[in-house]
């Protein structure tokens, strides 16, 4: 079940994706192992946790397995939250812009995992996202990287723009942020970002997503994993993904 705080709307992000993104998939496995290198440091008790953009539950699930933290999830997208098997307590229909006053500086970590780069307004939506953070709390942002490399994919995923480390330094002097950690990841990856832009190019509306994303077999996606993996960690060099842990004052 879901609880409804807001009305379900439609959202700029690709429901296909959803088909394809799973916790063994080699990208999403490779963003939790960043994420772990990022917050392991000041991750302790049991922190309140809210994760925005939460679509069929994967940081949830990941969390509850490696930390036993109950996070609560929120999303506008009612085809990802009907995938989500989070549960009635943890699984919230809210729109964050709305700024409900009982979630109010609530929590004590709040993560928009590849959810900023789909909105139009930024500056808003990092505003209201920060409106749900404790004083002293964090900020967890993943984004795709390197602008140069937008392309059909980002187009049909719904991303309005890629990012760069001055785009981190630039969100965090408009919202008087602090840079805890940050690092580019997916070094390795380039050469496959570059390639995949050049398939999809050439690839039907329909079949976009699932080229993009999804390898074209086990072996390929273990391949990828490996790659991925031989990346030192932070990585402030480049990669085809950003992620950056912000302190709000």
């Amino acid at each position: 079940m879901i609880t409804y705080l807001s009305e379900a709307v439609p959202v700029d992000m690709a429901d296909k994706w959803y088909e394809f993104s799973r916790p063994d998939h080699f990208w999403i496995a490779r963003r939790f192992k960043v994420m772990h290198t990022l917050i392991r440091s000041w991750l302790s008790g049991t922190p309140s946790w809210l994760d925005v953009g939460c679509g069929s539950g994967l940081l949830q699930s990941y969390c509850r397995d490696r930390y036993h933290l109950d996070v609560i999830g929120a999303d506008l997208n009612i085809v990802a939250l009907k995938l989500n098997p989070s549960g009635v307590k943890s699984t919230y229909c809210y729109d964050i812009n709305s700024r409900q006053v009982q979630l109010e500086q609530t929590f004590d970590i709040v993560s928009a995992m590849d959810v900023i780069e789909h909105i139009d307004d930024e500056h808003h939506f990092v505003e209201s996202l920060l409106f749900h953070v404790r004083p002293g709390g964090q900020l967890l942002i993943n984004v795709p990287a390197l602008q140069c490399c937008f392309s059909k994919y980002d187009v049909e995923a719904g991303h309005k723009r890629r990012y760069s480390a001055n785009d981190v330094k630039r969100i965090a002097k408009e919202h008087n942020l602090s840079i805890i950690k940050w690092s580019y990841w997916g070094l390795a990856l380039i050469p496959v970002l570059i390639m995949r832009n050049f398939i999809v190019h050439f690839s039907e509306r329909s079949k976009v997503i699932q080229r993009g994303f999804s390898p074209s077999s086990p072996f390929v996606g273990r391949v990828l994993g490996f790659l991925a993996s031989l990346e030192i960690l932070p990585n402030h060099f480049a990669g085809t993904s950003l992620m950056i842990v912000f302190k709000k004052q």
